[in-house]
């Protein structure tokens, strides 16, 4: 099972933000419990093989993935030095965008999107990136645009189109925000978040019936899912109130 993480890794970076390094190597070890060995394996292959950027691509996902995000930076700014505006470098610079970004170091994050936007403005990595940090800033309508350019390219990225339902929903646009999370249940009918926000949005448009059916969904595969009842009892109490402002 190592080997084959390991191979993964290994693999040349995409450049798509949405391959799930982080995740895949951060659910691996929690499982298997082999940071070091992991860690141990790639620093010689670094050593060996300086040239080879995957091994320190792989090395940088595995500290942040162990949270690490101090090693993860340096090794991303040793492939920025070492490879400056080409595409290995941009990469480079979007991963670290991400972990600053993660830090709460928005202002470096924000410097580090705009380098990698100077040189390709249609980069969707960068793009994500910056919308989630205008979604941060509470510049919603700036977030906005820039999930919806990144969902053009990328139509089933489905973390993205979540972001877009929340910063729609807070910019007034329920039924902007029901369309997408209609989708992302669509494409992952096991996404619960996705349900309750989904359900959350039918209140806000008063349509109990649909929201009810929402959160039912959830509670009939999981009858004792905490969010899943306050969601309900949200609605029921959403509903006396309906009910009560339309018989004054």
């Amino acid at each position: 099972c190592f080997i084959i993480i390991f191979f993964l890794m290994i693999r040349r970076p995409p450049r798509s933000t949405l391959f799930p390094y982080t995740t895949l190597f951060r659910s691996f070890l929690a499982k298997k419990n082999v940071p070091e060995q992991a860690e141990q394996v790639l620093l010689s292959a670094v050593k060996k093989q300086p040239r080879e950027l995957q091994f320190q691509f792989a090395l940088g996902a595995l500290y942040s993935a162990m949270g690490q995000s101090e090693e993860a930076e340096q090794q991303f700014r040793a492939i920025i030095k070492q490879e400056g505006v080409n595409p290995q470098g941009i990469l480079a610079r979007n991963r670290l965008a991400s972990i600053l970004l993660q830090r709460g170091e928005h202002a470096a994050a924000t410097d580090m999107v705009a380098e990698v936007l100077d040189e390709n403005p249609g980069d969707p990595e960068a793009l994500l990136i910056r919308g989630r940090l205008a979604f941060a800033a509470r510049d919603i309508k700036g977030a906005i645009a820039d999930f919806r350019t990144v969902l053009r390219g990328q139509p089933d990225a489905v973390a993205v189109r979540s972001l877009l339902a929340s910063a729609q929903i807070l910019n007034n646009e329920p039924e902007l925000a029901r369309e997408n999370l209609r989708k992302v249940v669509e494409q992952q009918p096991e996404n619960v978040d996705a349900r309750l926000a989904l359900a959350r949005v039918y209140m806000m448009l008063q349509d109990e019936d649909s929201a009810l059916e929402s959160v039912s969904v959830v509670l009939q595969a999981e009858p004792d899912h905490i969010k899943g009842m306050l969601t309900m009892l949200e609605i029921r109490i959403a509903t006396v109130s309906w009910v009560a402002g339309a018989s004054v």
